[in-house]
């Protein structure tokens, strides 16, 4: 929600010169559906308004309505979409109302339900399932991206797995110190701590304590000899490139469970490449067909890049090369989770065209072929079926 706050107020500052700007929050009780009440946030400003022709397009992913006053376009028309798509995600509504000349009001309503104390109490409560010793496997999740996590966690629990899920190293380090793992599988690249410095710690911690190695299977997205060498070094037992094929990943945990490897030694598990820009034949594979969680998938996948959509907006805006090419890793990691091989390739050459220097108008064309193989990765998996923009997760 303070995303969406955020981008309305930007907005507005960006497009009123003259006048002002006022923001309201109210919540309202007369709202239907056995919710408790509304909350309304409006945004009303002074500035050059939009035209009743452009009103039907301004949520639309992409669009940039003209500056009137100038005739030029600012920003990559991002944020009004992200705004309307994290609304919808909420189950809320983003309106409009703008007459050129005098302004615009942006008001995004939430329907809520009031919680007790005890609601929040049970929502913080870790389920049984977490707690109790599951069957098969206990197997600990560490990625940043949480479409990753979801993705995995689905696959590994269908094959009767108990999964733990941590964001970073630091979580997986505090989840370690109390519950006892068979294996980690382990993304490289993460904020906080990373991959190879949270291998190392929890090598460090099992010498001291001589308890048995935990088997840990290093996730990446690049497989260029360096970072085999990191994980190596890191004290990593299997070196696995993205887009994973999760089958082949599960065959390669039991493998290292019920036979451990030598000390270091690498392995290599790839999904294989394809011309479409998502494999749905995969996933479909990959979770026996199950059209319910493939479409649990896709929400958290429409979910997770609306945001990461946001941040890009702001760093192209900003000229930041470095928050560039952050947002372009976790869009590829998140592409991972999809199977989009070919989008997943166009955010690794902007990440790392941006880290590499590459002058502005490289780093923006490869910006601006991100968007198109994001629109054609999103026109395709519509096509199936399986994700329909605003639609819901529950059945």
């Amino acid at each position: 929600m303070s995303q969406i706050i955020v981008n309305l107020v930007d907005n507005a500052i960006k497009f009123t010169k003259v006048g002002g700007i006022d923001c309201e929050l109210s919540l309202d009780a007369s709202v239907s559906q056995d919710l408790d009440t509304n909350l309304k946030f409006s945004v009303t400003d002074t500035g050059i308004g939009i035209h009743a022709e452009q009103l039907e397009h301004i949520f639309k992913r992409f669009y940039q309505v003209p500056n009137s006053s100038s005739g030029n376009r600012d920003g990559v028309g991002l944020g009004l979409s992200v705004c309307n798509q994290l609304a919808q995600l909420m189950r809320g509504e983003l309106k409009v109302q703008s007459e050129p000349g005098k302004g615009s009001r942006f008001t995004f309503s939430l329907p809520l339900q009031i919680a007790t104390y005890q609601d929040f109490l049970e929502s913080r409560a870790i389920p049984a399932s977490v707690t109790n010793h599951g069957p098969e496997q206990r197997l600990l999740v560490v990625d940043d991206n949480f479409v990753n996590r979801k993705v995995m966690s689905i696959f590994l629990e269908q094959r009767g797995h108990t999964v733990f899920q941590a964001e970073d190293g630091y979580d997986c380090l505090e989840i370690l110190s109390r519950e006892e793992m068979d294996l980690i599988v382990m993304d490289l690249e993460m904020p906080v701590m990373d991959g190879s410095e949270t291998s190392r710690k929890i090598r460090e911690n099992e010498a001291r304590s001589g308890s048995a190695p935990i088997p840990i299977i290093a996730v990446t997205a690049h497989a260029l000899e360096y970072h085999k060498e990191k994980a190596l070094s890191a004290g990593m037992d299997a070196y696995v490139v993205k887009p994973v094929d999760l089958e082949a990943l599960h065959n390669l945990i039991m493998k290292l469970i019920q036979e451990p490897s030598k000390p270091h030694e690498l392995e290599s598990v790839t999904a294989p490449g394809t011309g479409a820009p998502a494999d749905l034949d995969l996933l479909r594979r990959e979770h026996n067909g199950d059209e319910f969680l493939l479409r649990k998938i896709f929400q958290a996948f429409f979910s997770s890049t609306t945001s990461i959509f946001g941040n890009f907006e702001m760093a192209m805006e900003e000229g930041d090369t470095a928050a560039v090419a952050r947002s372009a890793h976790k869009m590829a990691s998140a592409a991972s989770a999809v199977k989009g091989q070919r989008l997943m390739r166009a955010c690794r050459f902007l990440e790392e065209g941006a880290l590499a220097g590459e002058n502005w108008e490289d780093v923006t064309a490869k910006f601006e072929r991100l968007k198109t193989l994001f629109r054609e990765l999103e026109n395709h998996i519509q096509a199936s079926g399986l994700y329909q923009p605003g639609a819901s997760e529950e059945p």
